[in-house]
């Protein structure tokens, strides 16, 4: 089984302070001159890629984890993520703005897929910041022509081939059945 996980670091403005916030704003100060996090959402992604490797390995099944994210990126969070259990992350660079462009991160995670041969199941988070457009997740699954299901809070395998994903939809939590690979 393998399982990629896509994370993005992003600034942490919430703890700003007001006349951080206008400079930034004004264009008085640098945005990238902030403390670095994970992004809420992603960090969401990663632990649930963690969990299901672990229910993974515990049931016998031979499991990879991969991290990737597209962007510069601190490499103290690559130590992080190798210390809870990722077998391998990944670093794609862009020479290019990523912020506001979620096509060309979604065509760089697509390339990136498809030269390791694709992955059984694709964790991402909702969305990022600053932009927060939510549209990555759904362009990857795209261009990979696999299903897609956002806003899932639970994980497992159930066979070979079978993912069941507990989801929130317009009409309340779902239990849903899916062939892998899926976003």
């Amino acid at each position: 089984m393998k399982i990629l996980t896509c994370f993005k670091v992003v600034s942490d403005f919430e703890h700003l302070t007001p006349d951080e916030a206008l400079a930034i704003c004004k264009g008085e100060w640098d945005p990238n001159y902030t403390k670095k996090v994970w992004g809420t959402y992603d960090e969401a992604a990663l632990e649930q890629g963690i969990r299901l490797k672990e229910s993974l390995m515990a049931k016998g099944r031979q499991t990879t984890l991969t991290a990737v994210t597209v962007g510069t990126c601190p490499s103290r969070f690559f130590t992080d993520l190798f210390s809870v259990s990722f077998d391998k992350v990944v670093q794609i660079p862009s020479k290019k703005s990523l912020d506001f462009h979620p096509d060309l991160v979604a065509q760089l995670l697509f390339e990136y897929v498809r030269s390791q041969g694709g992955f059984d199941v694709i964790i991402t988070g909702q969305q990022a910041s600053p932009e927060e457009e939510a549209s990555v997740p759904g362009r990857l699954a795209s261009l990979l022509g696999i299903p897609y299901l956002p806003y899932i809070f639970d994980v497992n395998i159930t066979t070979v081939d079978e993912l069941k994903v507990y989801s929130y939809g317009d009409v309340g939590e779902q239990e849903i059945h899916l062939t892998m690979p899926v976003l």
